[in-house]
């Protein structure tokens, strides 16, 4: 597979588009996938879906007034113009009234994980997303990536990553095979019927961010069995997810990592700090196989002191759904 060029790309993506045959994900993947719809015009990502995970390209035009201020950490590789981030040959931004903090998010897990992520890493994300967060671990440890999602968001991913990143190595879903050498390649787009092809003990950094929390209970139990079959020994796990949403952080079965140890459990700074923005907390595990303990699911007591990390606004949301709930049922 040659470089990327946009004299072949579009051909590229319609025969992948093409090729995409009828799945069903999760319910509710199933109700948000018709929210995405991306194309690349003249090299250029562009939305045209109810739901925007792009940020925007910046330029002299824009007045620092309407743009949100990055909030990078100086202890970081990542350098810090407040307005916008330069990633490739592109700078990035965001604005007040875009509705979007994409790049905010993205920007603050790379602080937290920059450290356990060496030069040239193999990194597989689950609910990629935008790719976002993928693209700024690639372009500033030059990783292979690997970003895995249903085809409808894939087409995001893919429409960023392309047009910030013409010049690297992409391989589609439909171009993988058996013979696949994954470290070839820059980037690498998989369905979530196609987790067969990354091997045992083939990842460095395993990472799921504010996805778990959108599948069913059981797709979440499936993915943490992936990452515990593909994450090498001395690998990495990092999970940043909605206190609650569909589910409850503390009932995830994190036991499933046979071998691991938890590094760390703190709330998310960028979540906690923005008035409006729900609770989210970041988990991050290393794989260690002298360590013949497995990972425990978290206690009754923990369960119970979490509900103390809810802002207040959202415990009520959830206290009244749940009364609600409750009634429902002593009435049937």
């Amino acid at each position: 597979m040659s470089i990327t060029n946009f004299s072949n790309f579009n051909d590229r993506l319609k025969k992948y588009e093409e090729s995409i045959k009828p799945q069903k994900f999760g319910e509710q993947w199933e109700k948000d996938k018709k929210n995405f719809k991306v194309e690349i015009k003249n090299g250029r990502f562009n939305n045209y879906g109810a739901w925007n995970f792009f940020p925007e390209i910046y330029n002299e035009d824009i007045k620092q007034n309407e743009l949100i201020e990055l909030e990078i950490d100086n202890n970081t590789s990542l350098s810090n113009n407040k307005f916008f981030y330069e990633l490739g040959k592109t700078k990035i931004c965001l604005r007040k009234n875009q509705g979007n903090k994409t790049l905010l998010f993205a920007l603050n897990y790379f602080k937290i994980i920059e450290k356990y992520v060496n030069v040239g890493d193999i990194v597989c994300e689950v609910g990629s997303g935008s790719g976002l967060f993928t693209s700024i671990i690639q372009y500033q440890k030059k990783t292979t990536n690997i970003l895995i999602d249903i085809p409808e968001v894939l087409f995001v991913s893919i429409s960023l990553i392309f047009s910030l990143f013409p010049e690297k190595k992409i391989l589609l879903p439909n171009e993988i095979d058996n013979k696949t050498i994954f470290k070839n390649f820059d980037f690498i787009f998989l369905e979530p019927n196609q987790l067969e092809y990354l091997k045992n003990n083939s990842v460095n950094f395993g990472i799921n961010t504010q996805s778990f929390m959108e599948m069913d209970f059981q797709e979440v139990n499936d993915y943490l069995f992936f990452f515990n079959r593909v994450i090498k020994n001395k690998g990495y796990f990092f999970c940043s997810n909605r206190l609650r949403k569909r589910h409850y952080f503390f009932n995830y079965n994190f036991s499933f990592l046979r071998n691991y140890e938890r590094i760390f459990l703190k709330k998310d700074e960028i979540a906690y700090t923005r008035k409006n923005q729900a609770c989210l907390l970041n988990i991050l595990f290393q794989r260690n196989d002298d360590n013949e303990k497995t990972m425990k699911n978290f206690s009754l007591i923990e369960k119970f002191f979490g509900l103390f990390l809810f802002k207040y606004r959202e415990f009520f949301y959830w206290f009244k759904k749940d009364v609600k709930v409750l009634f429902s049922k002593l009435l049937k």
